[in-house]
């Protein structure tokens, strides 16, 4: 074998190795970023539970002081539920051993994880009229727009919003704040511009009415 073909057989194997070499590590790093991202992912989730932990801990600790009702009969309020709506608002279940309360909390958090209460509303009705499903719940002026009714409604730095709702047969409302009876909302009639507080299942065309109780 002369001295031209050994050159050239060397030269193949010293490729050879570099693209297995290459190879390897490419594989090494592809598995390395694969095992990275659910990681990642993970803590991400983590940090999310734990700044929600931290409301619902502020929410339970506090709860006496943030609810509109006084304890009755030397009851002490303890929350039973806390269910998130979204990043900035939860209902809050709760009761003093005599009366059982739910209403509606509207929070931000500070960068140091200091939790702030902007409002904190009771639902008005009973659980089973609020639904569990419940994720709309606003006081505003009711209008009519063509053939439809719409709540106009007022948050903190968006005024003037507006929700188009939905009547099924299952839809209640409670005629006067002082009562908690609650009627088919077909059967009573309203005006236009009328105060109400809408509790109701929220999609992206509009609120299905659970329950509407009217205001003075």
């Amino acid at each position: 074998m002369n001295k031209k073909n050994l050159i050239s057989i060397a030269l193949t194997v010293l490729i050879a190795s570099v693209l297995i070499i290459g190879g390897t590590y490419a594989i090494k790093r592809i598995q390395t970023t694969d095992t990275k991202t659910p990681e990642s992912d993970n803590n991400k989730e983590s940090i999310d539970e734990s700044r929600l932990n931290t409301v619902k801990n502020h929410i339970r600790d506090n709860i006496s002081e943030l609810s509109p009702k006084e304890e009755k009969l030397g009851g002490s309020f303890y929350v039973t539920n806390i269910e998130f709506l979204d990043d900035s608002s939860a209902m809050v279940e709760y009761e003093d051993g005599h009366n059982a309360y739910t209403a509606k909390a509207e929070f931000s958090l500070t960068p140091d994880e200091k939790v702030i209460i902007n409002s904190f509303g009771l639902l008005e009705g009973s659980k089973d009229e609020l639904s569990e499903e419940v994720n709309f719940s606003e006081t505003g002026n009711l209008t009519r727009k063509g053939e439809n009714w719409q709540l106009v409604y007022e948050k903190s730095g968006q005024p003037a919003l507006t929700a188009k709702l939905k009547f099924t047969e299952q839809s209640r409302c409670i005629n006067t704040p002082e009562t908690e009876e609650s009627i088919s909302c077909s059967q009573i009639s309203w005006e236009q511009g009328a105060r109400a507080t809408v509790n109701g299942i929220k999609d992206n065309s509009a609120v299905e009415v659970i329950l509407i109780v009217f205001k003075k």
